[in-house]
């Protein structure tokens, strides 16, 4: 994918914030309440509890996140947080881009 258009195509959202930039794949945009916030807003969703979340996290803190759906909190704290996320989620639709589109993160 090679410009904005073609990732919004693809459901992929970019979202820039705390000074991190990251993409976020959203299958059910346009469906599902949260990922349709996320990209309309190109926020993540519940921002002010993960900025308050990474108040209290030192660099490299292991975080747990289970039941990650689609990364909303995973990529946040990891980027902007800097820790050390560890993501469980079971449902494949909602795990993540396929692996033959990881290009279009970058």
């Amino acid at each position: 994918m090679d410009s904005q258009k073609d990732m919004e195509a693809e459901g992929v959202a970019r979202i820039s914030d705390g000074g991190f930039e990251y993409s976020i794949y959203l299958p059910d945009n346009g469906v599902d309440y949260i990922q349709t916030y996320i990209f309309n807003h190109r926020l993540p969703y519940e921002r002010d509890m993960l900025v308050d979340m990474c108040s209290h996290l030192q660099k490299g803190e292991i975080v747990l996140d289970i039941g990650a759906n689609v990364g909303n909190n995973t990529l946040y704290l990891a980027g902007v947080g800097q820790a050390k996320v560890l993501a469980f989620e079971p449902n494949q639709h909602l795990a993540g881009l396929p692996p033959e589109k990881w290009s279009s993160l970058k």
